[in-house]
């Protein structure tokens, strides 16, 4: 076994695999910073670290079977053990493996203490801005906290180069006294900005504390004692602290982001806050039309105490909007909410919200041309809107014909902004399913319904990828279950489909006749889907078309 050894020496195969490792680090270190920058697929990576592995034993064998001589490489046994300067190369070997260790220590140093998170030299420029807390004596000024955090949250979005989580994700911590490492690690975020608001009369405390998501530690906290008529002022010097402390941490070197205010009278803010915390906690299924008749005199108060109040507009639109969207809107509805948008943008062309506000009332004309050339230019103004960049997937996803691919990558960046919001994945799901990848659809559904189980579209849209999967037992199941909750013609006609795929006539043309009856006239979607083949040649179908086209 000493001979072995010693031999092995000899002909330097130690020193080579020892350099070959060395080497080899340091090289997959480099590789992954570069290619990461470059945003290279995973695979280039895998390809290059399966390349080094399969070169090792190359290098082992090569070192054993060959010597490097004067007059070039020769095969080990053809060297005169007098002529052999194996040790000559031995040496080389080793000064390029201390070489190579001083540059891979130092590359360690760097990447252990240089670039770890909070220091100003990080890579990753990220910030959430959790929901403060309401420690008012009443407990009623939960709306005027949330306003505080949204307003520093869109005073961040602003800073070019600092990701901010979006206001759904940030703000479904409210109130669960989550940890702040836990909270990052979901939202995907290196820091952290948390605080509390206590209103009492005429006098307000604000206290926030910037926090390193990666271990907890507080980089930085205030605590701001004010009169309530100074809150602007009070958001302004909040902000700028912590656009220095992110300079300080994150390495960013920007001055605060000019944040256009669009009113200076405290009550029009007021109003604006009550309204807009309706809108954001409103559930169609559950409030009705209540809170949109709340939201609409607060905005309209806002209006009373300050006329070009900008975003308020924008929410008397929203409001108009989602009467649309709930069933309780007419024709006049749509076109309140533009003349809404438009006097918005009179005050601002350049107001995202407002041009995302557009986009969905084209939308519920079925102007889709126009609701996509609107949520792009909502993303041009604010690449950070991840409202719009949704609604965005959700125009391609209906026109006529669709877009699947686009929509993928609108909802994609969606997502990445808003990692939480169910109908980033919902959207995400839709165009995979016209893209025919099934189970990456599943998947999307899937992730909607672990955010939200209750989530119906999201069920809705799980079933109909089982309908297309031919799994029609699964599809049934859930479309049931869907219609215990509410019911539509389209609902039946799935559920038709559904007996349709599982060869029972009787009660697939039953529920198809229900959803004739009800209202569904999509015939030319009946006469093609595969799903009715087996009951195309049965006469009760025919007569049942017939009986409705006519």
């Amino acid at each position: 076994m000493a001979s072995v050894w010693g031999e092995l020496k000899r002909r330097n195969v130690v020193s080579v695999a020892i350099a070959y490792a060395v080497v080899s680090w340091l090289l997959l270190q480099v590789a992954d910073v570069v290619l990461d920058n470059i945003e290279a697929p995973t695979w280039v990576f895998q390809a290059v670290l399966l390349l080094l592995v399969i070169g090792f034993p190359v290098a082992i064998i090569f070192a054993w079977a060959f010597e490097l001589t004067p007059e070039g490489l020769k095969k080990e046994k053809d060297v005169d053990s007098g002529q052999s300067i194996t040790h000559i190369t031995g040496r080389k070997i080793d000064y390029l493996v201390i070489v190579a260790l001083v540059l891979a220590l130092g590359f360690f140093a760097v990447d252990k203490f240089a670039t770890k998170p909070g220091t100003a030299e990080t890579a990753d420029r990220s910030i959430a801005v959790l929901a403060f807390t309401d420690l008012s004596p009443q407990g009623d000024q939960e709306y005027f906290s949330d306003g505080i955090s949204e307003e520093l949250l869109n005073v961040l979005a602003k800073i070019p180069g600092l990701r901010v989580a979006a206001r759904t994700s940030s703000f479904q911590f409210k109130g669960q006294n989550r940890d702040v490492i836990d909270i990052g690690e979901q939202l995907n975020v290196a820091l952290v900005l948390e605080g509390s608001v206590r209103k009492a009369g005429l006098q307000i405390r604000i206290t926030a504390q910037l926090v390193d998501a990666s271990n907890g530690f507080h980089l930085w906290s205030e605590t701001y004692d004010r009169e309530l008529a100074n809150i602007f002022a009070v958001q302004d010097e909040i902000s700028a602290a912590i656009v220095n402390a992110l300079k300080e941490h994150l390495g960013l070197q920007v001055e605060a982001a000019v944040q256009r205010r669009y009113t200076e009278n405290p009550d029009a803010y007021d109003a604006y806050l009550q309204g807009w915390a309706l809108i954001k906690s409103f559930n169609p299924g559950v409030d009705g039309s209540t809170k949109l008749d709340g939201a609409r005199q607060h905005f309209e108060r806002a209006l009373a105490f300050d006329s070009a109040y900008a975003l308020a507009f924008v929410g008397l639109a929203f409001v108009e909007a989602y009467y649309n969207w709930i069933g309780e809107g007419t024709l006049d509805t749509l076109t309140r909410a533009e003349q809404h948008a438009r006097r918005a943008l009179a005050v601002d062309p350049g107001l995202s919200e407002a041009h995302a506000v557009l986009g969905d009332i084209h939308g519920g004309r079925d102007e889709w041309a126009a609701a996509i050339a609107a949520y792009h230019e909502a993303i041009r103004l604010d690449p950070q809107n991840a409202y719009a960049w949704e609604e965005l997937a959700w125009a391609l996803n209906s026109q006529d014909p669709p877009e699947p691919v686009k929509a993928e990558q609108a909802a994609r960046e969606a997502i990445r902004l808003d990692p939480t919001f169910l109908y980033n994945y919902y959207q995400l799901g839709w165009a995979l399913e016209m893209q025919g990848r099934y189970e990456e659809a599943v998947a999307a559904f899937e992730q909607a319904l672990r955010i939200n189980p209750a989530f119906l579209d999201g069920s809705h849209g799980l079933a109909h990828v089982y309908l297309a999967q031919g799994e029609y037992g699964k599809a049934l199941a859930r479309f049931e279950a869907e219609r215990e909750i509410q019911e539509s013609p389209k609902l039946l006609r799935d559920i038709a489909a559904a007996h349709a795929g599982l060869g029972d006539s009787e009660k697939a043309l039953a529920a198809l006749e229900d959803a004739l009856t009800s209202g569904y006239r999509d015939f030319a979607r009946i006469n093609t889907s595969s799903h009715f083949a087996a009951l195309r040649s049965d006469p009760r179908f025919q007569a049942l078309l017939a009986k409705y086209e006519n």
